[in-house]
């Protein structure tokens, strides 16, 4: 039986992969023959310069006081998941773990034109954390039909 480590050291980066593989998952239950959900969750580095994000104007940036209430909302309003559940409770918890486990961590809602052909709704959120580090949160609700392949 092995031994707890004596310290835990939280990285922001792989949170980062392991919340995509977490957003991917419930990307996958939510989309149907009718309505993609693209979840994403990434460095922001690279997409993110500016104003501009994937190369679409950035049009307002509001800061998020109440990262859980915040996204809470986000996961019953918007992908209608019962924040009570399973797969709620752990999608606003792993989220918020960027904020309980990083220093002056700050959360920005963007708000910008839709940053794919076919978009019926989205939201679009950046970490920012210590050591410059940024983290990108995309959900994106889109219609199949409309989506180039």
């Amino acid at each position: 039986m092995g031994t707890a480590p004596e310290h835990f050291e939280f990285s922001a980066l792989q949170h980062a992969v392991f919340l995509d593989g977490y957003f991917d998952a419930v990307g996958r239950l939510l989309t149907t023959d009718a309505e993609l959900w693209a979840l994403t969750a990434r460095d922001a580095a690279g997409v993110l310069d500016g104003d501009l994000l994937f190369g679409v104007p950035v049009r307002g940036r509001s800061v998020v006081e109440n990262w859980s209430k915040e996204f809470s909302r986000l996961v019953d309003e918007l992908l209608r998941i019962d924040q009570r559940t399973r797969l709620g409770f752990y999608l606003v918890e792993y989220i918020c773990w960027f904020q309980h486990f990083t220093r002056n961590a700050e959360c920005f809602k963007l708000d910008c034109e839709p940053l794919r052909t076919g978009t019926l709704d989205q939201a679009v959120y950046v970490l920012q954390l210590e050591g410059n580090q940024r983290v990108l949160l995309l959900v994106q609700h889109l219609d199949k039909a409309l989506v180039p392949p």
